[in-house]
């Protein structure tokens, strides 16, 4: 797994995150929520909420909150077409899954 690759994926993680920070957590993602509509079944999935640091998963928002939050929603549309540029947009994926390629 090249590093620099490696760098991207986290960098882009951490703007994501950021995003919906900025956005007043919307979904309550930094708090362990986690959206059964979007997340039920996923292998990644505890009770404890997300164990894997998935980019694909970090950038989707549902349609209600991509009319409720248009900012967001162009952030994280911007993030995802870096994001394709790499391959990193695969969700219920593990980060090392992706770099693995």
């Amino acid at each position: 797994m090249p590093v620099q690759l490696s760098k991207i994926y986290d960098n882009l993680c951490d703007m994501a995150d950021k995003a919906f920070g900025d956005a007043g957590d919307p979904c309550n993602k930094q708090k362990g929520f986690v959206c059964h509509d979007c997340c039920e079944g996923c292998k990644y999935l505890d009770e404890s909420g997300c164990i894997t640091n998935c980019l694909g998963c970090k950038l989707y928002i549902c349609f209600t909150l991509q009319k409720e939050q248009p900012h967001l929603r162009a952030v994280l549309n911007g993030l995802r077409n870096i994001a394709s540029r790499y391959n990193f947009v695969r969700m219920r994926t593990s980060g090392e899954e992706i770099l693995k390629g």
